[in-house]
């Protein structure tokens, strides 16, 4: 898998989202980062201290109470954090060069650790539960909660198929969308609420897949996890797929 930093997943949201009508997770999966465009079997799993990221929203601050002095301690930390992912995210420097990478990884997740101090633990599990809800999908490639919901190899297997389809099927989207689009422009309001509406049926249709492999057991073990549905930009664009409506609310419906 890739390295997909909450921030990114903004970036194409607001850049993609709303120029073609589909939702994030689209473009996020055609963001791969330069340090591991390599072989899946290279690439690492997803890290739980990227929630570290979303301390920058305002509703998420307000979320987790944070005093003044925290959000006061977190904020230009976090923003040169953020400037740090971004550069190991789009530094053509770290293409081939996996060590340096890595070792740059390692930094930031020393930087996420010292900001995750400055919360009480209350805090920190609230913010956890929120990053869960924006990785959607990937929250499967999560490690941890791979571990906490005991999946199986065969479980794992069949999820990662399922992602893969709807990956392809969502690319598939993309490229017609760019084609039929190209030189005309903006897309109309209602083009875009079309588009995001066929994403969002894919994305129903994965998820509705995947919680066929779950034991009933794992699903409410996994809506713990999640917590409280929370939305990170309430009154903004909102998802037509029936499954966040439901769990999470969140504008980042990643593959």
């Amino acid at each position: 898998m890739r390295y997909t930093p909450l921030f990114l997943t903004t970036f194409c949201l607001h850049a993609g989202g709303v120029l073609f009508g589909l939702t994030g997770c689209v473009f996020v999966s055609l963001w791969t980062t330069p340090v591991l465009a390599q072989s899946e079997k290279d690439q690492p799993k997803i890290n739980n201290d990227l929630s570290i990221v979303l301390l920058t929203n305002k509703n998420v601050q307000k979320e987790l109470n944070l005093t003044k002095t925290q959000v006061t301690e977190v904020t230009a930390p976090v923003q040169k954090l953020t400037a740090d992912i971004m550069d190991l995210s789009f530094n053509p420097e770290y293409r081939d060069q996996p060590k340096k990478a890595r070792e740059a990884h390692e930094k930031i997740k020393v930087e996420e650790k010292k900001l995750l101090s400055h919360l009480d633990q209350k805090q920190q599990t609230r913010l956890q539960q929120i990053f869960y809800q924006t990785l959607n999908i990937k929250v499967f490639q999560d490690t941890a909660v791979q571990k906490a919901l005991q999946l199986t190899e065969d479980q794992k297997q069949k999820i990662e198929k399922i992602a893969a389809n709807m990956k392809r099927k969502l690319l598939a989207m993309v490229a017609e969308i760019e084609k039929s689009n190209r030189g005309k422009g903006l897309p109309s309001k209602a083009t875009r609420d079309a588009n995001r509406k066929r994403s969002n049926g894919a994305l129903d249709d994965a998820y509705n897949a995947i919680n066929q492999i779950l034991t009933a057991k794992q699903r409410e073990q996994l809506k713990q996890l999640k917590g409280k549905p929370f939305d990170l930009y309430p009154g903004q664009i909102k998802s037509y797929s029936r499954w966040n409506q439901k769990q999470a609310r969140s504008p980042f419906p990643e593959i």
